[in-house]
């Protein structure tokens, strides 16, 4: 039996529903949240970059 099987005997003995992700999450486009300069600043809002585990910098 597998890790998986096993945790799903324990904690859920009657079974899972299983569903499609666009059931239980909305996606937003992230245009909106682009910035348009990256002169950053020190403090304000974190930016950050997709695979990157560091803040560029701050914006307003």
């Amino acid at each position: 039996m597998s890790n998986l099987s096993q945790l799903l005997a324990e904690y859920c003995p009657d079974g899972v529903k299983f569903v499609t992700l666009g059931e239980v999450i909305d996606y937003e486009q992230p245009t909106k949240y682009i910035v348009e300069s990256t002169n950053y600043l020190d403090e304000g809002i974190p930016v950050l970059t997709a695979g990157q585990t560091f803040i560029l910098g701050y914006t307003d």
